[in-house]
């Protein structure tokens, strides 16, 4: 039973996070139909042309704050990472109904995770994966500093057209993984109430 009592304490705590996430300014910003970017050159005098670009969406405050909850999701020294709560639903395995749903969640979000990035953007050869997006991003520029990220995170915004595609890229991927996430939230309300109500 107090095994039982710790799946649900982690249950409750990942509904919790996503809760937060769900009510943060970054999906206000994401659902206000302002999101998208601009890219535009102006040839100058010498012949060369100056790339300015444009951003529009979450501002960085927002991503930032959305990353400090986010990462209970992606870290697995967090019971509420995603791989965490799959061995939670694996060990409950009483009801093949909540696994088989859970399981089809996390296999929708890890297929998305490991297909070409939703820009479909090629950078020196090589097209990253939304996973490779994200995981750049947190962990090359935002919430962590692992050398060969944050050399690739700098190559990527040292380049303006890449810049702005790759921001853009990475909201989407956040907006994609927390619609799995909400997914979850709410399997977990229901596996939750059973345990109760039993």
């Amino acid at each position: 039973m107090e095994v039982m009592e710790k799946h649900i304490e982690a249950l409750e705590l990942f509904n919790e996070k996503a809760e937060k996430l769900l009510s943060s300014a970054f999906v206000d910003a994401s659902a206000s139909g302002k999101t998208g970017a601009t890219i535009s050159a102006r040839r100058q005098e010498n012949g060369l042309f100056e790339i300015s670009e444009e951003l529009r969406g979450p501002t960085s405050e927002a991503v930032d704050a959305f990353i400090l909850t986010f990462r209970f999701f992606v870290q697995d020294n967090e019971t509420t990472s995603l791989r965490n709560v799959a061995k939670i639903y694996d060990e409950i395995g009483d009801d093949d109904e909540f696994l088989s749903r859970f399981n089809s969640a996390r296999n929708s979000i890890n297929q998305f995770l490991d297909s070409p990035n939703l820009m479909n953007i090629t950078f020196d050869n090589s097209t990253p994966t939304n996973r490779d997006v994200m995981d750049t991003f947190i962990y090359g520029g935002l919430a962590h500093a692992k050398p060969k990220k944050v050399q690739l995170f700098k190559a990527w915004m040292g380049f303006p057209p890449a810049s702005v595609l790759f921001h853009l890229c990475f909201n989407d991927v956040l907006g994609e993984v927390l619609r799995a996430i909400s997914f979850i939230k709410n399997l977990n309300e229901e596996l939750i109430l059973k345990f109760e109500s039993s």
